[in-house]
C-alpha cells in the first residue's frame, strides 16, 4: 500500500497563527470504473504545532487532487497541494 501526503496550510483557529504541515491522505480507488468515484476519504485529528489544540480534520483524496475541512471549525480556509 502506497502511503500518500500532501501540504497543507491554515490559520489556526485557536492561537491565530499560521500553520504548514504534510498530512497523510487516503489512497483513492484507482479500481473505480469513473473517475468520479476514486474519491478517498477519511477524518484525521492534527495537532497545532504552535499551541498544541487538537483540530478533527476531513481529508478527501480524489485522484491526487486533496481537500482538507474542519467540520468544527467551517469557517477556517485550509490550503491543500495535491497529494504525492
Amino acid at each position: 500500500m502506497i502511503e500518500y501526503k500532501s501540504d497543507i496550510s491554515f490559520v489556526c483557529p485557536s492561537c491565530a497563527m499560521s500553520v504548514t504541515m504534510n498530512i497523510d491522505v487516503p489512497e483513492p480507488d484507482w479500481h473505480a470504473d469513473r473517475a468520479s468515484d476514486m474519491i478517498a476519504d477519511t477524518e484525521s485529528v492534527l495537532s497545532c504545532p504552535n499551541c498544541d489544540t487538537e483540530i478533527l480534520a476531513k481529508v478527501f483524496n480524489a485522484g491526487g487532487d486533496c481537500q482538507v475541512s474542519f467540520p468544527d471549525f467551517q469557517e477556517v480556509k485550509i490550503e491543500a497541494g495535491h497529494a504525492y
